[in-house]
């Protein structure tokens, strides 16, 4: 195969976090994690609206605050039932 000179000049690149706009939510999966999701896409299986949208910075700060322990909500889980 044969790349033509200037292949990549013509190609779009845009990072991820810049593809649908400026809006995000913010997600959790089932074991408490927590994400920031473009509001333009559907949310992928296992993960759920948290509730709050906006910028992406404000997306992550809020996350900042309420995620505080960072382990999966199994493992916290099994660690209280052998106290």
């Amino acid at each position: 195969m044969s790349l033509r000179p200037g292949w990549f000049r013509r190609a779009s690149f845009v990072p991820a976090h810049q593809n649908h706009g400026p809006h995000r939510r913010t997600v959790r999966d089932d074991e408490d994690q927590y994400s920031i999701w473009p509001a333009t896409i559907a949310v992928p299986g296992g993960w759920h609206l948290e509730g709050t949208e906006g910028s992406r910075a404000d997306r992550l700060a809020h996350i900042d605050e309420i995620w505080t322990d960072m382990r999966p909500r199994s493992l916290r889980e099994r660690m209280a039932a052998t106290g």
